[in-house]
């Protein structure tokens, strides 16, 4: 068994999980079979690995053959404790970090909450106002384990997180990855994330896209299942037993609770309303990356969800 080398930490809604799923069909390559173990973020009740002996488990088939071993947690970026945990664990790893426009983000992630049962507003304008009760652990519904995940404000805001990594983390082993450029050119975003991992080429063409935001049907229903699924997690936390084990089924679940997204566009008092939230964290991603990224900020573009 090889330890991890790498880790995908976030951000949630950019790419992650396509770019998760490209890297593990690499010969070169190893990664978890459960994406998004969030081990090491050790605030989160909802983390699907809790022990270490399992998440070890998750790497016991890497071999000398796998140049780059690793994971994919969207939450370890917004997490507090995962990095510095990470960093005091294994030593010289690399993180990805994906990111996108905040505002888009917010939205898509919104979305995402809703279809896994966290969420029970679905009016995104409502939501993303309660930020600030849900950071006190207010107006959550009972399925939702942690009352940060619907804190849009703060999960959202990657700048200051990115700030913080790099406080951590040396820049020379964090490579930043835009949404945008991966859908432009899929392949050279690609190959860069291989340049950065140490692996050769493997020559791959085709670019699916995975875990694209799509309309809930039946929210009601997802949240029921949420809440069954946390009394689930707590008799298993009392009888010692991972989260990991079931987490197939419900994802199975999710995806079968999906059909084609309807315009649901908003206003743009309310996107006025967000940029100012976040106006400040894009300034740190242009000063981070130095990159310009005045575009995320114009009020009358269009929005990819």
């Amino acid at each position: 068994m090889r330890r991890p080398n790498f880790f995908i930490i976030g951000a949630p809604k950019c790419g992650t999980t396509s770019l998760y799923f490209w890297l593990s069909g690499h010969p070169k390559i190893f990664t978890s079979d459960i994406k998004e173990p969030h081990f090491f973020a050790s605030e989160l009740r909802s983390r699907k690995v809790r022990k270490l002996s399992r998440y070890e488990k998750l790497f016991e088939d890497a071999n000398d053959n796998h140049l780059a071993v690793g994971e994919a947690s969207t939450g370890y970026l917004f997490s507090q404790e995962a990095v510095p945990k990470i960093e005091s664990r294994y030593s010289d790893v690399k993180y990805i970090v994906m990111l996108r426009n905040p505002i888009e983000m917010a939205k898509s992630l919104h979305e995402q909450e809703i279809q896994c049962g966290a969420e029970h507003e679905t009016d995104f304008g409502t939501a993303w106002r309660l930020s600030p009760e849900r950071r006190r652990g207010k107006e959550v519904h009972f399925g939702c384990e942690d009352p940060q995940r619907l804190d849009y404000m703060d999960r959202c805001s990657i700048g200051s997180q990115l700030e913080r990594l790099l406080t951590t983390v040396p820049r020379s082993r964090v490579q930043i990855l835009f949404l945008e450029d991966i859908r432009e050119n899929s392949g050279r975003e690609y190959q860069k994330a291989l340049e950065f991992l140490g692996v050769p080429t493997d020559d791959r063409s085709k670019f699916p896209v995975r875990n694209e935001s799509k309309e809930v049907k039946y929210p009601t229903l997802r949240r029921f299942i949420r809440n069954i699924g946390r009394i689930r997690d707590i008799g298993k936390r009392i009888l010692g037993i991972d989260n990991s084990f079931g987490v197939s089924v419900m994802e199975s679940i999710n995806e079968k609770g999906k059909e084609e997204r309807r315009d649901d566009s908003i206003s743009r008092g309310l996107k006025e309303e967000i940029l100012r939230c976040f106006e400040s964290d894009i300034s740190k991603v242009e000063d981070i990356t130095g990159r310009d990224l005045s575009h995320w900020v114009e009020i009358d573009a269009g929005w990819e969800q």
